[in-house]
């Protein structure tokens, strides 16, 4: 968009957001009239509403439409100032970007680039996320890409990331092959590549993410703006072949660009999501990711919140990942998200309020964060399906003034969060993707009901005992037509169609193992250096399946919710029984 276009959508949207608070004015004003007695307004709008006296299950219901207008009108406002907040800092972020070369490269510290991978479900599309990190992503200075797998077997391709470990490349950056021995999960993987950083700041990507060339870049930036301990970027879908891919998009633009950025504007509060973020390093040294939890992202943002850590939006530092294959494939990986959200969200309730160290406003964030989901989408299924269902049943000229006042509200309530999504729509996304988001928000009550039955089937399974153990749950990817080219000492892959696995959750094995082995081979080494992690006992093991397959006493968790998870001792074990085989 031309300048003069946003110019346009933003004078617009100001109004817009002038008008909304305007409105909440002037109905305190007349409501403070009208009880006073200085005006009567009451009597001239039961003459244009008309005469019908409200039933006792009418007056019920005009309450509950009460309490779903104010949670509506809580996300107007957050909706508001968040796109408000998001021109201004664009304005800085814009400005810290135009900066020279060696001022930024100054002003940048160094980072790794994490990427957690599980073969051989993500070999197809491994090699081009890597070449994509090291070639694509701009960074004043070189940096290293840690390549974190488990594999179930050996297997032939292990043998072409061996002879690349330790390579560097022309723009002075190195790839780091770390195979990680009796890895379940992603978790386990990330905590073992943490041991070799030696940097500053880590980024996380998946194996399916290509983040843009400047996304790394503009979070650092962010990350010394607002002097944060981890910067979470968006996620938009690179691939869209289907109307399905198509909707997910559309969706994700409105989480990452609308609700997430107005939630955080409200609760000065941002939450991890799992990958393209941007981490102080200490920090997930000290609380590291545990590896008995359904979403360890979300559960890692509870814990480092619970100790003051600070997590920011910026949805302006952007990545693509590939699509989930089929309908299917999309609701296994929504429920799995679900399930973990819920877990958390019944571990950590206690927890928050019994935070000693921790502002009210955090807790009240933490609040509004996970349990206060279910609120939300309550509400706004209750204006989405129920409204029109009882005006469908029963003529609305049967209702009484007051429930029918709070029916129109609810449909003026529905068009302004309509318009902030337009309005963010034209300002930051391509013209050719807003027809698919507009037609994405007009559609919004069938995606409630889709959320709706998410978390009716996520609850039930926590309850009943049947959500599922912790372990690699394969979200499968449509990556037709992704190529990956050959390169000296890499690997070469061609796919016609193939449906991949993603890295939500990297890894799986059907036996718990006690320990971990780590190898990581460099070329032109002579022999492998080996380090074997054991695992200190973790005083979760009681409570490893809280809320998630049974129910957990309170106790078991109170003890290490407020904490990072104990770190392993490392040592270096040189005996034959020991030594692992190079990769």
């Amino acid at each position: 968009m031309d300048g003069e276009g946003e110019t346009v959508v933003v004078t617009a949207a100001g109004w817009l957001c002038f008008a909304s608070l305007l409105s909440v004015d002037v109905a305190f004003i007349v409501g403070f009239l009208e009880y006073s007695g200085a005006i009567n307004l009451w009597d001239a709008a039961h003459r244009s509403y008309g005469d019908e006296e409200m039933t006792a299950l009418q007056w019920l219901y005009f309450g509950v439409m009460c309490v779903c207008n104010t949670v509506v009108s809580l996300i107007i406002f957050s909706l508001a100032g968040a796109f408000g907040k998001r021109l201004l800092n664009k304005r800085k972020l814009a400005a810290a970007m135009s900066q020279d070369h060696e001022r930024r490269l100054s002003n940048t510290t160094g980072v790794t680039v994490l990427l957690p991978c599980y073969l051989p479900n993500e070999q197809v599309i491994l090699r081009d996320t890597m070449t994509h990190i090291l070639e694509k992503i701009e960074y004043p200075q070189p940096f290293e890409l840690v390549l974190c797998y488990n594999t179930p077997k050996p297997l032939a391709i292990e043998d072409e990331l061996a002879q690349m470990d330790g390579k560097v490349f022309d723009n002075g950056r190195i790839l780091r092959v770390l195979r990680v021995e009796g890895s379940r999960s992603k978790a386990e993987n990330l905590n073992a590549a943490l041991d070799l950083v030696g940097t500053e700041n880590v980024v996380i990507y998946d194996a399916d993410h290509h983040a843009d060339p400047k996304s790394l870049m503009i979070a650092a930036q962010y990350m010394k703006l607002h002097n944060c301990h981890c910067v979470q970027g968006s996620t938009y879908i690179r691939y869209k072949p289907t109307l399905l891919s198509r909707m997910i998009d559309a969706e994700f633009f409105v989480i990452f660009f609308c609700f997430f950025p107005a939630i955080q504007f409200l609760t000065r509060v941002g939450i991890f999501g799992g990958s393209n973020a941007l981490w102080k390093t200490d920090v997930l040294r000290k609380y590291q990711f545990r590896t008995n939890v359904a979403t360890e992202d979300v559960d890692l943002s509870t814990r480092v919140i619970l100790g003051n850590i600070k997590i920011r939006f910026c949805p302006e530092a952007r990545s693509g990942e590939l699509p989930p294959a089929s309908f299917r494939a999309l609701w296994r990986q929504r429920l799995r998200w679900e399930i973990g959200w819920d877990q958390v969200s019944m571990q950590h309730f206690k927890n928050i309020y019994r935070a000693k160290d921790l502002k009210l406003r955090k807790k009240l964030a933490l609040y509004y964060w996970l349990p206060w989901r279910w609120l939300m989408l309550t509400t706004s299924a209750i204006n989405a399906f129920v409204t029109p269902l009882v005006t469908t049943i029963v003529p609305p000229e049967t209702f009484g003034f007051p429930l029918r006042i709070m029916m129109d509200v609810s449909v003026i309530t529905f068009v302004v969060v309509t318009s902030f999504v337009v309005c963010n729509a034209v300002v930051i996304a391509k013209p050719r993707e807003w027809f698919y988001i507009v037609v994405f928000q007009l559609l919004g009550m069938f995606y409630l009901l889709w959320n709706a039955t998410i978390v009716t089937t996520s609850l039930f399974r926590i309850a009943t005992g049947l959500a599922g153990g912790h372990g690699f749950v394969p979200t499968e990817r449509d990556a037709t037509g992704t190529k990956t080219h050959a390169a000296e000492g890499g690997i070469a892959m061609e796919v016609s169609s193939v449906a991949e696995v993603s890295a939500d959750s990297a890894g799986t094995s059907s036996e718990p193992q006690e320990g971990r082995s780590r190898t990581s081979t460099t070329e032109g080494r002579s022999r492998a250096t080996t380090t074997t992690a054991r695992a200190v006992p973790d005083p979760r093991k009681r409570a490893e399946s809280a809320f998630g397959w049974q129910f957990a006493a309170p106790e078991d968790l109170e003890s290490v919710e407020l904490r990072a998870p104990p770190q392993p001792r490392l040592t270096t074990d040189k005996s034959p029984q020991n030594k692992v085989e190079p990769v």
